[in-house]
């Protein structure tokens, strides 16, 4: 089965140039044309007549969750990156700076937490 696909790059050799409106406004797309196995094009139009969209809108958004999750698998390997390349007195130091951080915000809801019970206590004046 042959599907004609639509998608932004005005630079590619094929583009037709044809305007369509879109959610951003005006986007050129241009017309490709995939062979998917039978599995895969009922797959695509069975997702197509139930959000009711064009197979164009939804081959789209599949190859843009495919972008995304390609770039976060990138950017989390750069942060991972990151952090492995740091020497270990840097990683001390922010472990250390972590207990601080993290005795004061104990200390912090410790003492709101005082307050509560305080507040919710029966006064014996009251009486």
């Amino acid at each position: 089965m042959e599907f004609h696909y639509e998608y932004d790059n005005p630079t590619t050799m094929h583009n037709t140039n044809r305007k369509t409106i879109g959610a951003a406004g005006s986007q050129r797309k241009e017309r490709v044309t995939v062979s998917l196995s039978r599995h895969s094009a009922e797959y695509v139009r069975s997702i197509s007549a139930q959000e009711r969209s064009h197979v164009s809108t939804v081959m789209e958004r599949m190859i843009e969750a495919a972008r995304r999750a390609q770039e976060l698998e990138q950017l989390n390997a750069e942060i991972s990156a990151f952090y492995d390349a740091r020497p270990d007195s840097l990683v001390r130091e922010d472990a250390a700076w972590g207990q601080v951080g993290a005795s004061g915000l104990a200390a912090l809801v410790e003492s709101e937490a005082d307050e509560i019970l305080s507040d919710r206590a029966p006064r014996d004046s009251a009486r």
